[in-house]
């Protein structure tokens, strides 16, 4: 058997390299389908902020925030998350919570919806004179 015709085994720094390669492609393609959205309510208007649900497609939550704005609030709200209609996380803000105060969470790992539904964020409104910022950030895959 010739030399040329011989595969030499690929080194330590060969083989890192092609992996990480392989994962930089998996991540820009990832990337390509990250999206971000914001809304700002009226006056004492409740909050409803989605991604549209798309046949064939799945969201996943990335994170979300809510952050009061115009006055204190006057009363409690309550900050939700759907796949669809159902609630997936819930949480709070206290009454009297300042302008400028924020209640979010950001996951590690990303929340899967069910195929189909609408990734929807949703709050309680806040009392007069207070105005609500609802970001809500994921990415959506055709799986």
């Amino acid at each position: 058997m010739s030399k040329d015709k011989v595969k030499k085994p690929k080194d330590k720094v060969s083989k890192r390299r092609e992996y990480g390669i392989t994962l930089g492609v998996m991540l820009m393609e990832t990337l390509k389908e990250v999206w971000a959205t914001t809304l700002d309510t009226s006056a004492n208007g409740a909050l409803s902020l989605s991604r549209a649900a798309s046949a064939g497609a799945t969201h996943f939550l990335l994170g979300f925030e809510v952050v009061v704005g115009g006055a204190a609030l006057v009363s409690a709200i309550t900050i939700t998350v759907k796949d669809g209609t159902t609630v997936i996380w819930k949480t709070r803000l206290p009454a009297s919570a300042a302008i400028g105060q924020t209640k979010g969470v950001w996951f590690n790992a990303p929340i899967p919806c069910t195929k189909g539904n609408a990734l929807v964020l949703e709050s309680t409104a806040g009392g007069a004179s207070v105005v609500l910022t609802g970001n809500l950030a994921g990415l959506t895959k055709m799986l």
